[in-house]
């Protein structure tokens, strides 16, 4: 099965990991870009260290922490007004689902993401637990 992915490339830059899932020998990736979009070949991280933390393709496979950078709470407060979850349950998961399984983040990290965009005005969360978005 083939699959297209657009990733937004902000200026400082974005990191994109392919692996290979499981039982699988090899693979293949074709990547096309913009004439403005330089590609560069890196080496795989170790399979034991955590996944490096970018912004948004988020998914970029990044895994930002709970002390997210504030570009990071930026792409992820993105990516919500996207999603328009209603509920602050809602919400929790879909941040929750930005970061990779591989290096999965905790409720109680979700919590920390969601309470410091509530904190910057990015969202207010109203009775029985009703999730209001600012305007992007």
């Amino acid at each position: 099965m083939k699959k297209n992915i657009i990733i937004e490339v902000p200026r400082h830059g974005a990191s994109v990991q392919l692996i290979l899932r499981a039982g699988v020998s090899s693979g293949q990736a074709v990547i096309v870009v913009d004439d403005d979009v330089e590609i560069r070949l890196g080496e795989p991280a170790p399979a034991a260290a955590p996944h490096p933390a970018t912004p948004a393709a988020t998914n970029t496979g990044k895994a930002p922490t709970p002390k997210a950078r504030a570009h990071d709470l930026d792409a992820i407060f993105k990516r919500l007004t996207k999603l328009k979850p209603t509920k602050r349950a809602a919400a929790l998961n879909c941040i929750k689902t930005m970061f990779p399984v591989t290096a999965p983040i905790s409720d109680d990290e979700a919590h920390q993401i969601l309470e410091a965009l509530r904190r910057r005005g990015n969202l207010t969360i109203g009775a029985h637990d009703k999730l209001q978005l600012r305007n992007a």
